[in-house]
């Protein structure tokens, strides 16, 4: 059995940067199948545009980048509303050069028209990406008239332009129609890896690869996930829905597992079946187990033997609702396996979103803040007559994100990805290219580098978009045309723009209407410290058990919102926005799950015990609620400071000769573990969030 002490996946390792990259690239099957697709379009598409001569060698691979994406249904969704997007952007183009070839002076006022709708419509609209590609495409396309061309050959390039973005999207939606995932399996397969973790890690004696494997997919957690809970009817999202937030929950509970469960034999062995439960479970959501609700009921019976066995309250504080995951987790696996009522309609689209007065506030500062980066970048460039650092307009169309720590993340892996890139092409051009001599060899350049920058795309989102700037750097410095290059200038000059591109949102977005993501995160762990509070209070009343579900099921949305943005908080200046509090929230879970799911009759206890039970709980859920309100404006964590009385009685209690098992010791030791992790948050004094 491999050595568990609470709180361990949450140590800072000796090089959390090793850690971290252990993490992003990390390969599995399903990673390693799109890996492969990407890289055989890319070559394809290498072949076939040098084979007949279509112009734009480069985007026409960078597109393949864009449009495969993890499950087929959205590469589809995806291949279609860029092929429309671009259809409609070319004739918009068309009109516009009718209008302005004639009167230069009048393309910089379309340009900002443009870049302004469409930026301001991509922050409202469900339909975003779409005019993101309209603006992208009209703004980049208008630049073209600066080059001196005659009407004839403008046109002429924006009907290639459309020829060239469509057959690679073709492609990219043939090749997943035949070889992709569907939702339905990516959702059960990422959720039968998990589980398999999971049950690795709890039968597993010492094995490292087994600990490290689920640290790095209870670190990743289920937000990849979420995004398939709506693909299907009603009835499907919910089942879905149930089992992620049995995962989340499992998860939590083995990360807080007290060394004590791997020392005492009789906790371990209960583990240990536990975990073949587990194992079970993620077969029969594959589909390759006939698992029954009598599987997982069984477990009933081995948290009874737990209980009485002497196993201390915060050991039990963990086993026992690990114990009890385990069977509702089987019981949401039971659901999702259940086909879908044929007769029940599948919902019509998404539901609609008020737009609010604040919303289109913010959608127009957003708007005015990337159309003024992007027009002095264009202004600076045609006035320097430098058209090769051209990308410094385009970055500032690529980079635009709504915070400021986004907006700094996605420029910082622009700028690593198209340095990494550029330089690959460099070398390429000079120690590849001289020794070629047709077109397979291109190609196998070519495909050797792409597996490569796939490799970094297909992680998540603190590293994807490096591998996206790797891939599209290096196919402009290298596939420069129809015949070897030797000129290196290309992809200096792109660097160069890049970097300007990226000065000038930074100063922008951090100087006019700054967002900053930190109170986001600061009011998603204040709403997470009130959905405890609210826990808390349910189950001393005992309320309904679907009262007390819905209250946690509020606390772990708000920790997802906080862990989805856990790359983008780190970058922003100022304090980390509460976000340190993060691993100390399943320790206060924990305990506040066990004593809302057991149920207790304070009248049947002796008055002082019920008063100190009372007193305590209270004490506990003021503390969080105060610590919400702290955190959202922001301010010092309170100080806690419990009735001594109950402390003194609940300690009595907990040492006391009544069997282990019993409501009144558990419940006892549970506040007292509580009131422990509370004291290392808030200390005798106050401690800043």
């Amino acid at each position: 059995m491999t050595e568990i002490a609470a709180g361990s996946i949450e140590a800072s390792p000796r090089w959390p940067v090793l850690r971290f990259l252990g993490d992003e690239l990390a390969i599995s099957p399903f990673r390693w199948s799109r890996m492969v697709r990407m890289t055989v379009l890319v070559t394809l598409i290498t072949i076939v545009s040098q084979a007949l001569r279509v112009p734009s060698l480069a985007v026409s691979a960078f597109l393949v980048f864009m449009a495969c994406t993890a499950d087929v249904a959205t590469t589809v969704r995806t291949g279609i509303g860029v092929l429309v997007a671009v259809t409609v952007a070319v004739i918009l183009v068309l009109i516009f050069y009718s209008l302005s070839l004639g009167e230069p002076a009048l393309r910089v006022p379309l340009m900002v028209v443009i870049i302004f709708a469409t930026m301001y419509f991509m922050r409202l609209s469900p339909a975003g990406p779409l005019f993101w590609i309209i603006g992208f495409v009209c703004a980049y396309a208008l630049t073209f008239g600066d080059l001196g061309a005659s009407p004839e050959r403008l046109t002429r390039s924006l009907l290639w332009a459309w020829v060239f973005v469509s057959y690679p999207i073709a492609l990219v939606v043939i090749a997943d129609i035949a070889l992709g995932k569907r939702p339905e399996t990516v959702f059960r397969a990422g959720v039968a890896e998990r589980l398999g973790a999971a049950a690795a890690y709890l039968a597993a004696s010492g094995d490292r690869a087994a600990r490290g494997r689920f640290e790095r997919l209870e670190r990743a957690g289920t937000i990849e996930l979420a995004a398939y809970v709506k693909a299907g009817p009603p009835s499907a999202s919910a089942a879905r829905a149930a089992l992620l937030r049995e995962v989340d929950l499992l998860f939590v509970l083995m990360r807080e597992l007290p060394a004590e469960a791997a020392n005492a034999p009789r906790l371990r062995a209960v583990l240990e079946r536990a975990g073949e439960a587990i194992a079970e479970a993620g077969r029969a959501v594959l589909g390759e187990s006939a698992v029954t609700a009598e599987r997982f009921a069984v477990l009933e019976g081995e948290a009874a033997d737990v209980a009485g066995g002497g196993a201390s309250p915060a050991a039990l504080a963990f086993v026992l609702p690990l114990l009890a995951c385990i069977e509702e987790l089987g019981q949401a696996v039971l659901e999702v396996r259940k086909p879908a009522a044929a007769a029940e309609p599948k919902a019509h689209g998404h539901a609609e979103v008020p737009v609010t007065r604040a919303k289109k506030t913010e959608a127009a500062r957003f708007a005015c803040k990337v159309t003024l980066a992007a027009v002095i970048a264009y202004v600076l460039y045609v006035s320097l007559d430098w058209s090769g650092i051209h990308t410094a307009m385009l970055t500032c169309l690529i980079v635009a994100q709504a915070s400021i720590g986004a907006t700094i993340q996605k420029l910082t892996l622009r700028i690593i990805g198209a340095v990494a890139g550029a330089t690959l092409g460099i070398l390429a051009i000079i120690f590849v290219l001289p020794h070629l001599e047709t077109i397979g060899g291109l190609a196998v350049l070519v495909a050797a580098v792409t597996l490569f920058a796939s490799w970094i795309v297909t992680g998540t989102q603190a590293i994807s978009y490096a591998g996206v700037q790797i891939a599209f750097a290096f196919y402009l410095t290298v596939l420069q045309g129809f015949t070897r290059t030797s000129e290196m200038v290309v992809g200096r000059d792109r660097v160069i723009g890049i970097v300007i591109g990226n000065l000038l949102m930074t100063v922008v977005f951090t100087t006019l209407w700054p967002v900053p993501i930190k109170p986001v995160v600061r009011q998603a762990l204040a709403r997470a410290m009130e959905a405890l509070a609210a826990t808390l209070r349910l189950g001393g009343r005992a309320a309904p058990a679907a009262e007390i579900r819905d209250a946690e099921i509020a606390f772990h949305t708000q920790l997802r919102v906080v862990a989805l943005n856990a790359p983008i908080r780190k970058l922003e200046p100022g304090d980390d926005g509460g976000a340190a509090l993060l691993p100390a929230m399943g320790s206060l879970f924990v305990p506040i799950h066990a004593i809302a799911r057991q149920g207790v009759d304070l009248a049947a206890l002796h008055p002082d015990e019920a008063t100190a039970i009372s007193a305590m709980s209270e004490s506990v859920a003021g503390w969080l609620s105060a610590s919400a309100t702290a955190l959202e404006e922001p301010r010092a964590l309170p100080a806690f400071r419990p009735d001594r009385a109950a402390v003194e009685t609940l300690e009595a209690a907990a040492a006391g000769t009544a069997s282990p098992a019993s409501a009144l010791r558990l419940r006892a030791g549970w506040f007292l573990l509580l009131s422990a992790t509370i004291d290392r948050l808030a200390g005798p004094g106050e401690v800043s969030p």
